[in-house]
């Protein structure tokens, strides 16, 4: 089984690489494969950056860039068509929920 964790992210430079890290670290005591697609919903801080550096380290690492901001809504359902997962877990990438 095949699990797509979907983030919408706005602005999150500082939260992305320990959400990466929670999530990897999860995963790696779950034993399933699985992918994180990362929507990028026009960040105007450094989040794209990071996230093209954790692309380049993590194949399973998948993003899906803005040019404009469209909302949570529209870059849930992005990330959702673009899941090729068994299951869809979305998740908020500020460590909130």
């Amino acid at each position: 089984m095949k699990i797509s964790i979907v983030l919408p992210i706005y602005n999150e430079e500082k939260n992305i690489p320990i959400l990466y890290k929670e999530i990897t670290e999860v995963f790696a005591k779950l034993k399933h494969d699985y992918e994180i697609i990362c929507v990028n919903d026009s960040s105007r801080d450094g989040t794209l950056a990071v996230l093209k550096e954790l692309a380049l380290m993590d194949r399973r690492v998948k993003i899906l860039s803005f040019k404009w901001n469209s909302g949570q809504t529209a870059s849930m359902s992005a990330g959702i068509k673009a899941s090729t997962g068994d299951v869809i877990i979305p998740m908020d990438a500020d460590l909130q929920n």
